[in-house]
């Protein structure tokens, strides 16, 4: 029985155990993997200001930035322009599953060191590259003879080269100039080490006899007879580990700078390279750089963004607004794009001019988008959403354009006088104001309507449509012209009796003609002016009146 506890109370602690630990566990390596980001973001941004600052500075400026590397950093890369995570011009690293960069404003060469601690990165502007090495991670760089295991330059019986914490950091040992023949070929007896010549004079032997040699880029070296001309001269170390600096005649890692290929006389005397087929190869600290066949690397595939500027507009019925399409080259080599629109309002077209274009390599291209709306087109002040589209081959990216269609005035509703313009849509009426198209001049229940429009004379009126019918000249309304009692269309017009509006008339008024000409009483017995209790009649143009209900009256005048 105490036994059967026992075991029941163990694995209620393991429960409590797992519930409480393990969450602890979780959030503390969360945590810590938030500070591994910090603290190498820290570093980038420490080096980019360094750079930056030796960059201004120009050429031979020197500085020394001092940076915190945290555990975990398995990657790192510098102005590598080879891989999606890091372009060039970047400073890049990869810790706890994540990439960090920074862009810098200057070409750069070297590596970042991936060990975790404090490291002393030396800068230099060496006029073309600000160069980035460390003494102390067995991987010689730019101006150092050698660095703590890599000291195959470093001749004589010492053969070693001088550690971090020595005055002389990464400088051999000698204790003659033939120790120094793999570097600088001036051995500084009071120091100990291999030091750059500054002048022809510096250059002797053990003894300090002057020789033939002279002070070429720091280094004694004899301009007649170079320890290499070729990378075959390379033994011991020998090619791949090592290529022929033909100007100085001596052997050196392919990515000691000037990194190869390198060329002079404008690019037309190759000094040093990799022999063909090979590419200088460099993947960190520890590892020595070497010529060698260069790793496939995936093709990056072709990718773009795309932008609209204006990102909205609106457009009238049977008008047209554009907006400028913008292609930007993301990455791979850059291909055509064609455009294409969905979300377009029936009654509008939308067309792009050119309809494809292709970005320039990190540039861009653009197109016009022209979106016309037919003269039936409906008013909708709501924005429609329009998609352009971008498509290269599987690839597509959109951009949202928002389009207005609007009204601006009566005449572009299509269903006046049912519908008015009110704040760019076209709706019923609802007062009196909104009712501006003649003869309409009141609202009633959503419809425009009204009478005849007072006048005085024709001008007021829609002539030749309408006349002013003004009876003794008092104020009247503008109607149809065969209205009774058939006002005159004026000097040189007639009344088409049939149609009611004016037309041309001839110098001679013609009777029974179907024209209300000037000279002619009437064509039909509505053109007589009423007269009280009698009957109007129209017999050769001329009015005539009888008694209503028969009797006698007037007969009409007879014809001259």
């Amino acid at each position: 029985m105490q036994q059967g506890q026992s075991t029941f109370d163990y694995l209620v602690l393991t429960g409590v155990i797992l519930v409480v630990i393990v969450p602890l566990l979780f959030v503390s390596t969360d945590r810590i993997d938030r500070n591994r980001l910090a603290e190498l973001q820290d570093a980038l941004g420490a080096l980019k200001d360094g750079i930056t600052q030796v960059n201004n500075l120009g050429f031979g400026t020197s500085s020394v930035v001092v940076v915190r590397v945290p555990k975990g950093v398995t990657e790192q890369l510098v102005g590598f322009g080879g891989t999606p995570w890091c372009q060039a011009g970047m400073l890049c690293y990869r810790v706890a599953g994540s990439d960090l960069a920074v862009t810098v404003p200057a070409d750069v060469a070297g590596i970042l060191p991936l060990n975790e601690g404090i490291h002393y990165i030396q800068l230099f502007n060496n006029g073309t590259h600000v160069l980035l090495y460390e003494c102390g991670n067995n991987r010689r760089e730019a101006f150092e003879q050698c660095d703590g295991s890599d000291n195959s330059a470093c001749g004589g019986v010492l053969a070693s080269c001088a550690p971090p914490s020595h005055p002389q950091a990464c400088k051999c040992f000698c204790t003659s100039n033939l120790d120094c023949r793999g570097t600088t070929g001036l051995c500084d007896i009071p120091t100990g080490v291999c030091i750059p010549c500054s002048r022809n004079t510096q250059c002797v032997d053990d003894f300090g006899n002057p020789t033939d040699q002279v002070c070429l880029g720091g280094r004694c070296v004899d301009p007649l007879n170079p320890s290499c001309n070729d990378n075959a001269d390379c033994i011991s170390p020998s090619y791949p580990s090592v290529v022929c600096n033909r100007q100085l005649g001596l052997c050196e890692p392919c990515d000691q700078p000037p990194r190869t290929p390198y060329y002079i006389n404008s690019g037309v005397t190759l000094i040093k390279d990799c022999n063909p087929g090979h590419t200088c190869q460099v993947f960190g600290a520890g590892i020595p750089s070497f010529c060698g066949i260069p790793p496939i690397i995936p093709p990056i595939s072709f990718d773009f963004s795309i932008q609209v500027f204006p990102s909205s507009g609106s457009v009238q019925p049977g008008d047209f607004t554009s907006a400028l399409v913008t292609v930007i080259h993301v990455s791979g080599t850059p291909e055509d794009v064609v455009f294409s629109a969905t979300g377009v309002p029936s009654s509008v077209v939308a067309t792009f001019n050119p309809s494809f274009c292709r970005p320039s390599p990190l540039g861009a291209c653009t197109s016009t988008m022209r979106l016309q709306a037919q003269p039936t087109a409906p008013t909708v002040a709501t924005p429609s959403t329009i998609t352009v589209v971008g498509t290269s081959g599987s690839v597509t990216r959109t951009a949202p354009y928002a389009l207005s269609v609007i009204c601006t005035n009566n005449n572009q509703c299509i269903t006046y006088p049912n519908a008015v313009c009110i704040t760019g849509e076209c709706h019923p009426c609802t007062i009196n104001s909104q009712c501006t198209n003649p003869p309409h001049n009141e609202c009633n229940t959503g419809i425009c309507v009204g009478g005849p429009i007072p006048c005085s004379s024709n001008n007021e009126c829609s002539w030749p449509s309408e006349v002013c019918n003004n009876v003794n000249n008092a104020t009247g309304v503008c109607e149809p012209c065969n209205t009774p009692p058939a006002p005159l269309c004026g000097l040189g017009f007639a009344c088409n009796i049939i149609l009611g509006i004016c037309v041309p008339a001839g110098t001679t008024p013609l009777c029974n003609d179907g024209l209300f000409e000037v000279g002619e009483e009437c064509e039909q017995a509505t053109h007589c002016s009423p007269r009280a209790g009698m009957t109007a009649s129209c017999t050769n143009c001329l009015c005539g009146y009888t008694l209503t209900g028969g009797g006698g009256g007037e007969d009409p005048p007879e014809l001259p």
